[in-house]
């Protein structure tokens, strides 16, 4: 039986990536149902983006990591830092909330 990602990206005429392991795909399903949904899918929580970047961080290439996630969490931060703004509202997508916390306390 094929999944919903698997129909809906037939239905769409996508090719489907291969993928070196199902862990890998089932990230790439969950990551794409969640990007593509209009917000109808459940968000992970916390823990599960956390669990999803450790093990992206251990397939994905350094220098493509860094552009992606490190770099945005950095620049985000910074950003939230320099603010003079006695009160400061940020909007960021899941996957950078632990990295923006971690460069946002260190100051």
């Amino acid at each position: 039986q094929m999944s919903p990602f698997d129909m809906m990206r037939l239905v769409q005429g996508c090719v489907m990536p291969k993928f070196k392991d199902e862990k890998t795909k089932q990230l790439y399903e969950r990551l794409w149902q969640v990007s593509s949904s209009g917000g109808e899918a459940p968000l992970p929580s916390r823990d599960q983006m956390a669990a999803s970047m450790s093990y992206m961080k251990e397939i994905m290439p350094a220098p493509i990591l860094a552009a992606m996630l490190t770099e945005r969490d950095e620049h985000m931060a910074r950003q939230l830092l320099a603010s003079r703004a006695h009160r400061i509202v940020g909007i960021v997508g899941m996957a950078h909330m632990d990295g923006i916390e971690r460069v946002y306390k260190a100051g």
